[in-house]
């Protein structure tokens, strides 16, 4: 009988060593079926996993820095620290929505706005940075229906870039039913039911690092197929860059782009109108804020999308008059009749451009001064 206790005790021993081992390296996110690649689709999937999970995502523009930025993501597939759905007590949860220049493009981590707001909040406040590069209206109302009653985060902010303005169809939905990983379930079990899904599984101190551009031959780099039509518009210094991903490819005839777009009334109006139905039902305090494009607040970068543009746009001379600001004027308006705090940056950037330069020549995104101003100016309209 004795024995018999000890064998039991023994197996009951290595079961638990396992199982501490087992969780201590390998991770799973508590909702099982929430991640990142749910509203946002990259471009490769040579590498491309059903979830993105603890990778390492790199971005650079070698015609503006030798610096090679890494995007660490978390179990969810944001660039941010690890999400518990549990809010600590005793502090506000701030979720911040947008696209690349939410997730801070061209920075290091800890200089993304969201990061730099939350060193301006301090302790009391958890700032949670759910932005994705490349996305739009269509994929933060998708990502909010499903995010919010998940995280019941206190706060909403939601960054309106320039380009999110475009006359993209708004697709309807189903929202997220989220299946929730047991704490009981042994972590063996939850690893084969990974594999089984064909889901990632990861190593905790080991992440794989992927661009988030891929070189010539790769088909996803325009180069790689059209590359007869594409030359004639760009240098010969940026076309190597974007062959070899070095540089945005997506970039090409940006300004002619621009031009058109800025121009176009797009009215968010239904959106707005659904996002502050789901932030009222959840209780959560929402505020949308509208950030322009650099050439919408100084004309000094044209001179380097130009270079990109060779024959659509030689003789577009500025993109700061009255016309191109349209969208800023509907959506504040937008905004008002649905009784939603909004604020426009958009004079405060053209006087802070006047004083120092806040974007990267040939990257349109920010550098780290750029996005700490932003971060700045939301703390101070809260």
């Amino acid at each position: 009988m004795k024995k018999l206790k000890n064998r039991i005790a023994f197996i009951i021993g290595l079961f638990l060593f396992q199982e501490i081992i087992f969780r201590a390296c390998f991770p799973i996110p508590e909702v099982y079926n929430f991640n990142r690649v749910n509203y946002q689709v990259l471009d490769n999937d040579k590498y491309h996993d059903p979830d993105l999970f603890l990778e390492n995502r790199t971005w650079q523009s070698s015609l503006d820095t030798n610096s090679i930025f890494v995007h660490h993501l978390n179990e969810y597939g944001f660039r941010d620290h690890s999400w518990q759905i549990n809010k600590q007590p005793n502090k506000k949860r701030v979720l911040f929505i947008g696209d690349s220049f939410i997730e801070g493009v061209m920075a290091d981590g800890e200089h993304t706005i969201p990061s730099y707001y939350q060193e301006l909040v301090g302790e009391k406040y958890e700032v949670m940075n759910a932005g994705m590069n490349g996305t739009g209206m269509s994929a933060y109302l998708k990502l909010m229906t499903d995010m919010i009653p998940i995280f019941k985060p206190d706060e909403v902010k939601l960054v309106l870039f320039a380009n999110d303005f475009s006359p993209e169809k708004i697709h309807l939905f189903e929202p997220l039913v989220p299946q929730y990983t047991s704490f009981y379930s042994p972590r063996l079990f939850e690893l084969a039911k990974r594999v089984l899904d064909n889901k990632p599984v990861v190593f905790r101190w080991i992440k794989k690092t992927i661009p988030f551009l891929f070189p010539v031959p790769e088909l996803s780099n325009p180069f790689s197929s059209r590359a007869h039509l594409l030359k004639n518009d760009v240098t010969p210094e940026v076309r190597k860059a974007m062959e070899d991903a070095t540089l945005n490819y997506y970039i090409i005839n940006l300004l002619a782009k621009q031009s058109e777009a800025l121009t176009e009334p797009i009215s968010f109006k239904k959106e707005l109108s659904n996002i502050k139905e789901l932030c009222h039902k959840h209780q959560v305090e929402l505020t949308v804020y509208y950030l322009p494009g650099r050439n919408q607040v100084t004309d000094k970068y044209l001179k380097f999308d130009q270079e990109s543009c060779l024959r659509r746009c030689i003789d577009l001379k500025s993109l700061t008059t009255k016309e191109h600001q349209i969208h800023a004027k509907i959506l504040k308006e937008d905004c008002i009749e649905l009784a939603i705090n909004q604020y426009d940056l958009t004079s405060a950037l053209m006087e802070k451009e006047k004083l120092s330069n806040l974007h990267w020549n040939y990257d349109e995104h920010m550098k780290a001064n750029g996005y700490h101003f932003i971060a700045n100016e939301i703390k101070s309209l809260d």
